[in-house]
């Protein structure tokens, strides 16, 4: 049973509200094995006992640099070496860092991508990676030069699914200390952490050195987001720098103000289904949609045809709440696609934002990205619908 789908919009019952409450108590016992887990890790730390290596590879260092956070079981997946590819096309050195032993085959391989590999154990997730990749590549730089701008990317995404230069060129021409490709509401405002550019006076700051100093080893999920994700954007925001993000939410918002009656209903076709069908059942009586457009209802009254342009005018406030309090490279996903949007989440299925046949019958992808490395690897990561109970009701609370 996919009791994420079920509790999809208001937890209006008490059967939902006693599946919220077993959720938070596995979660908590999960994140509170987790942090007995941490404790002792940072035990063997300070005893130098944990897993910490760096290699050089064959490239070698330039003006730009990515710290590349790789989380991959057994062999690295097809995509992520493309990846990577696409990054030193970019012109950026590359720093891996993986919190999983890496296969030797692989591991030749990203020598001829890298200008350094670290392997660490599996400690604090991605942003643990970005930490040690980080302060390692820091201390580096205060004996030679620091690079002009440094970008974090973790193996989270399919990129690139339309060609991203264009973006770079533009947000390097930008006024800006650091920016992103989307940015996120759902937790508080920040830059989404699976892409984000810091440039040279952010990347010297005392303000960015303390930030990764104290960030914590932690492995909870709930910590990654609110000191990682958004702790990172706040921090350095905080400290003066401006931000920008290749994606911003207003021109989304203008989108829908501005929209047609037929754009309109595209945008609701777009949605994730547990979210247009809610819309499609609160105002379903107000108006039809037939072949993609809004029609007044046949021999409607002047009353009648003034509910139904009221029921337009609440569609677009919904849409636009929905992307205000949500992430936007999940929920609007597709609209972005349209436009250029240069990656593609791994979990938008897992999560229940889409099904295969929603998410393969509307992507778009213009680069030479196989779409059957895409499609194989969303069967392989599966629904969460059909993952153990436990992970359900994991998911359902926020903690994986």
């Amino acid at each position: 049973m996919n009791i994420i789908y079920k509790l999809k919009g208001k937890i209006s019952t008490k059967k939902n509200w006693l599946f919220l409450l077993i959720a938070i108590i596995i979660g908590e016992f999960h994140d509170f094995i987790l942090r007995i887990q941490d404790f002792f890790w940072i035990i063997k730390k300070f005893l130098g006992l944990v897993k910490f290596e760096t290699r050089d590879g064959k490239k070698t260092y330039g003006d730009k640099l990515c710290i590349f956070a790789l989380y991959q079981k057994g062999r690295i997946e097809r995509n992520v070496f493309h990846q990577l590819e696409e990054i030193t096309r970019q012109g950026f050195s590359l720093h891996v860092v993986s919190n999983l032993e890496i296969q030797p085959d692989d591991l030749s391989r990203l020598e001829t991508l890298c200008v350094k590999i670290t392997i660490r154990d599996n400690i604090a997730r991605d942003f643990g990676a970005y930490k040690d990749g980080v302060l390692y590549e820091l201390e580096r730089m205060k004996k030679e030069h620091y690079v002009k701008s440094m970008l974090l990317m973790n193996d989270s995404i399919y990129f690139p699914t339309h060609d991203p230069s264009a973006i770079f060129k533009k947000m390097e021409m930008q006024e800006i200390d650091f920016w992103g490709l989307t940015e996120n509401f759902e937790e508080s405002f920040h830059i989404q952490s699976f892409f984000i550019v810091f440039n040279k006076e952010v990347i010297c700051s005392l303000a960015f050195l303390n930030y990764w100093r104290s960030y914590a080893y932690n492995s909870t999920r709930v910590y990654a987001i609110q000191k990682g994700e958004v702790g990172l954007t706040k921090s350095m925001i905080a400290a003066g720098f401006r931000s920008l993000v290749a994606y911003p939410s207003e021109e989304l918002y203008k989108h829908i103000i501005d929209a047609e009656n037929k754009d309109l209903a595209q945008i609701l076709s777009w949605l994730p289904s547990y979210l247009s069908d809610q819309i499609y059942a609160s105002y379903g009586n107000s108006y039809r949609l037939i072949y993609g457009d809004f029609k007044f209802i046949e021999g409607a009254t002047e009353p009648e045809m003034f509910r139904e342009q009221f029921a337009k005018d609440k569609i677009r406030h919904d849409l636009i709440n929905y992307f205000q309090f949500s992430s936007p490279a999940h929920v609007f996903f597709f609209y972005l696609n349209r436009i250029g949007y240069p990656c593609l989440k791994k979990d938008l299925c897992y999560r229940g934002m889409y099904s295969f046949t929603e998410l393969f019958s509307n992507l778009t992808v213009t680069t030479d990205l196989e779409m059957n490395d895409i499609r194989n690897g969303f069967y392989r990561k599966g629904l969460l619908g059909n993952d153990t109970l436990k992970n359900q009701f994991l998911a359902m609370g926020g903690y994986i």
